[in-house]
């Protein structure tokens, strides 16, 4: 059995679709199913990266111009077509008589275009895109759904059977749920032997104001704790949610003043990753997006380990997938990184390489890419050549933490091994390198020996 998965645009950057879309990947192989996973091509989109409408809009054309046809000639020697997220509900209209399933996370976006939210307005051409999403749904031949509310909302709106709609909850993988059984049963324990115990609102680092107008802060003193000072042992709750209005961050914390104040002191923390919000009352802290106070923090408890001679490496996992752009507040948070004492700011996420700099005689990698991974034949990402990787060979001063000098050694990856690349490879890396360190003032040389070295500008 061959199965076709669908998955989302790579600009997109729908972070979690594209995990949802490994994460199926790999379980079909695990049973020894056949999968051949496809998405639309980067081909207009790389125009305009990342300037609103209209980059938006030549995405479209990749989208829905040239991916149906690569969609056809790959469709047809697949028993199964598995769309890993219902957005992408459309795409059955250049699938004939094949058979279809779909992963359907919510239909809020459709709600909101049927005007069911009064809080927000869906634009025309949103309704448009929504009401073919709705269409594309009523066709393909069984949705799986995440939650019982999903289920009810494709039932209600998009008239099929009961046996053509099913729940599938999300599952954990197995390190996720070896912790959590772990965390249970010390919870467990600990309750049985001395009761649940939470941290008054007094400890917690809360965020409040007196004016509407004031910006959020934290006490200056608990600031300087980690969350683990913070909270101590104390039970709490983890939300990771974004900033979109569906997400209703809001409601997150009424919800939980209410079960607070259900609870009281056996009520379990809050912590919300993100930008803080006004009136949380106790319990409830922030763990807030790259900031300069981030940056502070981070730099002072990890200089707090420093011994003589030590290097110290920041790795952080950010940035999106399958284009060269970095946003500004990674690069100011790099920086403030490296102003504030960190040798080496150490850039991950990306499955491709990105750029690198050096700011005050220290480094910095915005995105190292997979030094191995099993992603060949995956189609539709060509252009950033995921097949080549670097080995990155820096060598630090230790008494001053500054780097002497950074060596960049070419590699391909083939049959889940990496080799040394071609003289070809080493000279792609050059022109691209030098093409995006421009802007940060880093330029890249290229040596007989098919070696790149990393160098400032002068």
């Amino acid at each position: 059995m061959t199965v076709l998965l669908i998955a989302n645009y790579g600009p997109d950057k729908q972070q979690s679709m594209a995990r949802i879309a490994d994460l199926l990947e790999s379980g079909l192989r695990s049973t020894g199913v056949k999968v051949r996973v496809i998405r639309p091509p980067l081909f207009f989109g790389r125009i305009l990266p990342h300037r609103g409408n209209l980059g938006k809009w030549l995405g479209y054309l990749d989208k829905f111009l040239l991916f149906p046809v690569i969609l056809i000639q790959q469709a047809r020697d697949c028993d199964l077509i598995h769309i890993a997220d219902h957005s992408n509900a459309m795409y059955r209209f250049w699938l004939g008589s094949k058979k279809t399933v779909i992963n359907c996370n919510d239909l809020l976006a459709v709600r909101s275009a049927l005007g069911e939210f009064s809080e927000h307005r869906t634009g025309v051409t949103g309704k448009i895109l929504q009401h073919w999403i709705l269409v594309g749904l009523r066709r393909i031949e069984h949705i799986a759904c995440i939650s019982e509310a999903t289920r009810k909302d494709v039932l209600r709106l998009s008239g099929r059977s009961e046996r053509e709609v099913t729940r599938i909850y999300l599952g954990l993988s197995r390190a996720f749920q070896a912790e959590l059984e772990r965390n249970l049963e010390g919870n467990i324990a600990e309750a049985d032997s001395a009761g649940r115990a939470t941290l008054p609102p007094s400890q917690i680092a809360t965020r409040a104001t007196s004016d509407s107008s004031a910006e959020s802060e934290v006490h200056d003193a608990e600031e300087k704790k980690s969350l683990q000072q913070i909270l101590g042992k104390a039970p709490y709750i983890l939300h990771i949610g974004g900033e979109a209005w569906y997400k209703n961050r809001a409601g997150v914390l009424e919800i939980y003043s209410m079960v607070r104040r259900r609870l009281g002191a056996s009520s379990p923390n809050l912590v919300m990753v993100g930008s803080p919000l006004r009136n949380t009352g106790g319990g409830v802290v922030f763990l807030e997006d790259i900031s300069e106070k981030t940056a502070r923090r981070i730099a002072r408890e990890m200089l707090g380990f420093n011994r003589q001679r030590d290097v110290i490496v920041t790795s952080i996992h950010w940035g999106g997938n399958w284009d060269y752009h970095i946003r500004d507040e990674e690069i100011r948070f790099a920086h403030q990184l490296i102003e504030h004492g960190i040798a080496v700011v150490h850039g991950h996420s990306s499955h491709h390489v990105k750029t690198a700099e050096i700011y005050k005689d220290r480094l910095v990698l915005y995105g190292c890419g997979d030094f191995l991974n099993d992603y060949e034949g995956i189609s539709g990402y060509e252009v950033f050549r995921s097949d080549l990787t670097l080995m990155y060979l820096p060598a630090i001063d230790p008494r001053r933490d500054q780097l002497v000098e950074t060596q960049l050694v070419p590699m391909r990856i083939a049959r889940f091994r990496p080799n040394r690349g071609a003289e070809a490879d080493a000279k792609w890396f050059c022109g691209l390198l030098n093409q995006l360190g421009a802007p940060l003032g880093t330029r890249c040389e290229l040596a007989s020996n098919q070696t790149l070295t990393l160098h400032p500008f002068t």
